[in-house]
């Protein structure tokens, strides 16, 4: 009986989703940061508070991703 194949190592392109994903949480936690002090003064409105929480949530997303491609391979 023949042996399976050794599987090939993880590579950038097999971990292109959750990077997107990490890059756009990334964006969405600047932007909030951009908002909430853009007057110097720090005051975050509720616009400001949407940005980090959507941010957060999809970085947790593309780190979630980011694990599940590299436990499974």
């Amino acid at each position: 009986m023949p042996q399976d194949a050794p599987r090939p190592t993880l590579r950038l392109r097999d971990q292109a989703l959750a990077l997107w994903l990490l890059a756009l949480g990334l964006l969405g936690m600047l932007r909030f940061a951009m908002r909430a002090y853009r007057d110097g003064a720090g005051g975050a409105d509720a616009v400001a508070w949407t940005y980090l929480v959507g941010g957060i949530l999809v970085a947790l997303c593309g780190a979630w991703a980011w694990r599940r491609r590299s436990t499974s391979a």
